[in-house]
């Protein structure tokens, strides 16, 4: 008598993610993770995250271990939520901009204070307790204890030494709050975050987020990237404060964009890589919303309105299911990236 197999369900696609960094933008990431996560099928081997992109990072990593895919989608909606009920923490002139109807982000009395201000004195200056509402939000979404030494999910999250200028990646066993508040830590905004004996920055300025861990930690040879900054983004700024945004999304690109072109070159210059070799097989993909993310102002980095969070997530999640319904399959058969879009010299 022949025994039956027992049928062992849809075959599991493991993946890794690369989350980049935009303060609240980082919303629109949430989304993108949001809809991925319903597909059951769909395993996250590792992530790679910088500041915000560090957060959601983090708070999915949590969810997983806690409670899979769902237990991942409830700790993103606890940190996003925790986020916006610090309304006017990170954004002071938020209050202003809520009870002026038609006002424009950017153009309160609060802002050009701000912005002033900014511009004088140093964080140092200006905030000598240092002072950081992202730190209570942190220690109340993120549980550290969780990621130590977990076998579910790697995690890598980038700061920059700022006497070094060395990317520093902190693994699943050394982070916390410190590792966390340095991905994040925008200089002109905050004072830099000691670990141990150094002091880190925002790991944007080195690798937003970077690639390579995951092409040397984890099995999987799927990354998928998800973009914060805009890349192309039409008319010239005129503004101090538009050409200090453009300036700030071309420098917090420019590192992800030489580590893609690396990987393609030597991918493309070596016709007959081993198969041990960590570039041979690596498919890049990447979820991204070009013009609706050129469209947002800089401004929207520190509005933590839930409605206006939320209005970025449901972006995230559109888009992110158009290419699922578009590259899903071609998970783990073939790269889907629009490598042109990524290229650092005229074509």
């Amino acid at each position: 008598m022949k025994i039956k197999e027992k049928a062992s369900g849809p075959k599991k696609i493991s993946v890794n993610l690369a989350l980049q960094g935009g303060g609240a933008q980082g919303a629109f990431t949430w989304g993108v993770i949001d809809r991925l996560l319903e597909e059951k099928t769909l395993h996250i081997e590792g992530i790679s995250g910088t500041s915000a992109g560090a957060m959601n990072a983090a708070a999915v990593a949590c969810g997983l271990i806690k409670g899979g895919h769902e237990g991942a989608r409830k700790e993103l909606d606890k940190f996003w939520g925790a986020l916006s009920g610090a309304a006017g923490a990170f954004n002071p002139s938020q209050t202003w901009h809520s009870s002026i109807k038609g006002n424009f982000l950017g153009w309160s009395p609060v802002d050009i204070y701000r912005d002033i201000l900014a511009q004088t004195l140093s964080p140092y200056q200006s905030n000598p307790l240092n002072y950081n509402p992202l730190k209570e939000i942190i220690l109340k979404t993120i549980d550290f204890k969780l990621l130590y030494n977990n076998k579910k999910v790697k995690l890598f999250v980038c700061a920059t030494n700022v006497e070094t200028n060395a990317l520093k990646v902190f693994h699943n066993n050394e982070l916390c709050e410190e590792a966390l508040l340095a991905s994040a830590c925008l200089p002109t905004l905050f004072q830099a975050v000691k670990w141990k004996n150094s002091y880190y920055w925002d790991g944007g300025f080195m690798g937003n987020p970077v690639l390579e861990p995951l092409i040397y930690n984890c099995d999987s040879k799927d990354i998928i990237i998800v973009p914060i900054n805009a890349i192309r983004h039409p008319g010239i700024p005129k503004t101090a404060k538009e050409i200090l945004n453009r300036i700030n999304e071309i420098t917090f690109n420019a590192n992800l964009m030489r580590e893609i072109r690396s990987i393609r070159q030597i991918q493309q210059l070596s016709e007959h890589l081993s198969p041990e070799n960590p570039f041979a097989d690596i498919r890049l993909h990447c979820i991204q919303n070009e013009e609706f993310m050129a469209s947002l102002g800089v401004d929207t980095k520190y509005e933590t309105d839930l409605g206006f969070l939320n209005s970025v997530k449901e972006v995230g999640r559109e888009t992110a299911d158009e290419w699922i319904k578009k590259n899903y399959h071609l998970l783990g058969k073939e790269m889907t990236m629009d490598l042109g879009l990524w290229r650092m010299d005229e074509p």
